[in-house]
């Protein structure tokens, strides 16, 4: 194996960018990432393969963002060799883009790919799914998204995805600097409830670890509260919603946690106001991350800043307008993904559903590119009565004065009709159900027709998600 960065052979078929190195090379890459790091780790197959991606994980994020580009191109030309030899609806699809083999991508070629929508995903079932795939991409998985859009699809991944998988997971412990001996709490949906001797993998790999617990996150807010208070984790990682109320509950009286020194969020959008929220509640920073069950990891929250660096090595992100041109920086977009190394299912340019804020390059000096906010799906955009849409984005604080909102969602029912449904503690008066309703319509800076609805509790959609708001509208 040669020095560079660039000379660093991959050993997967397919599998240009980052190398999945043959084992020797791979112990050399490791031994030198410790070397680096002053760790020391007995070198396994599987720990030797996730430092030698860091090892150039640590290297590529440096580069200049044409670099990065350069190398994501490539990786997406052999994405593209492969979808045109073994799947049958890409077969079509890149032909009537004018690509062919034989032609090294261009980036207009690429460009020309249709947009893969995801009723197109359900709709081509099987046909996305490769006939085969090189045997050193491992074991296959089938899987399926939660259902969180009501269009839930089913996808084939495989043993490499899994690699980098777990190697991102790494690269972002890693950026925060978590101490792998401390305690790690995960409140979520999918999870077995209980305590564990440690985190689990990517971290077993580099040592032992300290203790992990786990709790489902339909557990009511005031015994997570308890849970979190008894086991006393140094890390707590749950959804955005979920922190937000146990914050208001820990800050109205609830107990509050004693040596936390990190939340970790994922899986929704990050409300405005959370950060600050749970700095004044627990005195500890959010980290959030973004991921998509299809696609993995997207963009996780910059170690210097609150915005998000796209995590080029497994994915091509693209932030279109609605002409399909890419958004310049500050503005807002439709999120398009490229998987780069899942060659069962390819997702070629495929539009999540989420809409984001594109950010000026980092000043940590990371060529990664930035998005500014995750702002939401499309099903999170209110609709004037004019047909203009917008991201409702309204904290308690504004609207609700002196009463304790322990729960919220907003839900358009018609062009110029909302429902806000509160959990309070204490019943509504006329006159406060009132300026609550006026509050709100300010904010929204539309005179909406807004019903305040009290109740005893919202419950999670699919995958244990909750929108802070709905549109229930046609679209």
């Amino acid at each position: 194996m040669a020095g560079s960065h660039d000379d660093i052979r991959s050993a997967v078929p397919g599998v240009r960018w980052p190398a999945i190195p043959a084992r020797g090379d791979a112990r050399a890459l490791a031994t030198r990432w410790q070397c680096e790091h002053a760790r020391k780790t007995p070198l396994a197959d599987d720990t030797a393969l996730l430092l030698a991606l860091q090892w150039q994980f640590e290297r590529s994020e440096w580069s200049a963002p044409e670099d990065l580009q350069s190398r994501q191109l490539a990786q997406v030309d052999a994405l593209c060799a492969h979808a045109w030899e073994e799947v049958p609806f890409y077969r079509e699809r890149l032909a009537a883009a004018g690509y062919r083999p034989a032609m090294p991508l261009s980036w207009p070629a690429f460009r020309a790919i249709p947009v893969l929508g995801r009723s197109e995903v359900q709709a081509a079932g099987a046909t996305l799914r490769a006939r085969s795939w090189p045997p050193q991409h491992g074991r296959s998985y089938r899987e399926a998204t939660s259902g969180s859009t009501a269009e839930p699809i089913e996808f084939t991944s495989t043993e490499i995805v899994k690699v980098m998988w777990h190697a991102f997971t790494l690269r972002e412990h890693l950026w925060h600097r978590r101490d792998f001996g401390s305690r790690l709490a995960a409140i979520r949906s999918v999870i077995d409830p209980g305590d564990y001797a440690d985190w689990g993998l990517p971290a077993t790999l580099l040592g032992p670890t300290g203790p992990a617990f786990g709790l489902r996150v339909s557990t009511p807010v005031p015994e997570q509260l308890a849970w979190i208070a008894a086991r006393d984790p140094e890390y707590l990682i749950t959804y955005p919603s979920n922190l937000a109320a146990l914050a208001r509950e820990s800050a109205a009286g609830g107990t509050r946690p004693t040596r936390l020194r990190e939340t970790r969020t994922f899986g929704e959008r990050l409300p405005a106001g959370l950060r600050e929220a749970v700095q004044r509640a627990w005195n500890v920073p959010l980290v959030d991350m973004y991921s998509a069950q299809e696609v993995g990891y997207i963009a996780f929250q910059c170690p210097q800043h609150a915005h998000y660096h796209v995590q080029s090595e497994g994915v091509l992100v693209e932030v279109l307008d609605e002409l399909g041109s890419p958004c310049p920086p500050g503005t807002i977009g439709r999120v398009v993904v490229t998987s780069l190394h899942n060659f069962a299912t390819p997702f070629i340019r495929y539009e999540l559903g989420d809409y984001a804020v594109t950010g000026e390059p980092c000043p940590c000096g990371r060529g990664l590119p930035v998005l500014g906010d995750i702002v939401g799906r499309a099903r999170n955009m209110a609709i004037r009565p004019d047909g203009s849409r917008f991201w409702p984005r309204i904290r308690p604080g504004e609207w609700a004065g002196a009463f304790a909102v322990k729960q919220f969602r907003l839900v358009q029912t018609a062009p110029d009709a909302m429902r806000l449904e509160v959990v309070t503690l204490e019943p509504l008066q006329a006159e406060q159900t009132a300026a609550i309703a006026d509050g709100v319509a300010r904010r929204l800076g539309h005179p909406f027709d807004i019903t305040v609805v009290r109740v005893d509790h919202i419950a999670r959609g699919a995958g244990e998600k909750l929108d802070d708001f709905v549109c229930q509208l046609e679209r």
